[in-house]
């Protein structure tokens, strides 16, 4: 029979739940890696990037996993692609945005952008003075003929915050539902493992 006031008892019940928090946030995000990335159509490593676990300690005997608050590039989602009319996004359903269109970066980037700002008004044309385009002058064009050539500039759309995804009410009752299934099964575990450790 145990004896709750026993010292080891309580230290082996303190150490336990510590650990058993722990390996459960790891497992959670995991779990939740998974569920994200199959829900709204993108790869595991670009949703890992974005979710941190914040670990239980001796001080802080509570932990959890956070969300960022960062817009993710809608490029991120697997379903971009470009369309007729304009940049087709898959996140849970596919939505085509008129007038967009789907760009790869000299860095890699892929991002779906717009040559109007957010009132639909056209972007202003400049000179580049970076990037593949920079240093680039008419060839052809009468009176222009090495003079900088200009690019009308664009802006990247951005997609959802991870926290928006995460925060979803499905997702919130798997996770609700994941740790009442694994939490106390990992508890059990660790406290026997505790008790018995000399």
């Amino acid at each position: 029979m145990i004896d709750i006031k026993d010292v080891n008892v309580k230290a082996a019940y303190q150490k336990a739940m510590i650990s058993a928090l722990n390996k459960t946030l790891a497992m959670l995000k995991t779990y939740v890696k998974r569920e994200l990335s199959q829900t709204y159509n993108m790869r595991p490593s670009d949703v890992e990037r974005y979710l941190k676990v914040v670990r239980a300690s001796t001080t802080r005997q509570r932990g959890w996993i956070q969300a960022q608050h960062v817009r993710i590039s809608l490029g991120k989602f697997k379903g971009t692609k470009q369309g007729q009319t304009g940049a087709e996004i898959t996140i849970k359903q596919t939505k085509t945005l008129p007038g967009t269109f789907v760009a790869v970066m000299s860095s890699g980037h892929k991002g779906v952008y717009s040559r109007k700002d957010s009132k639909g008004n056209p972007l202003p044309y400049v000179v580049p003075r970076q990037g593949r385009y920079a240093g680039m002058t008419y060839k052809r064009m009468k009176g222009k003929v090495g003079q900088p050539l200009p690019r009308q500039k664009m802006r990247e759309l951005p997609g959802p915050s991870m926290a928006q995804l995460f925060a979803s009410t499905s997702m919130t009752k798997k996770m609700q539902e994941f740790c009442s299934r694994e939490l106390p099964r990992i508890f059990v575990h660790e406290f026997n493992y505790y008790l018995t450790r000399r």
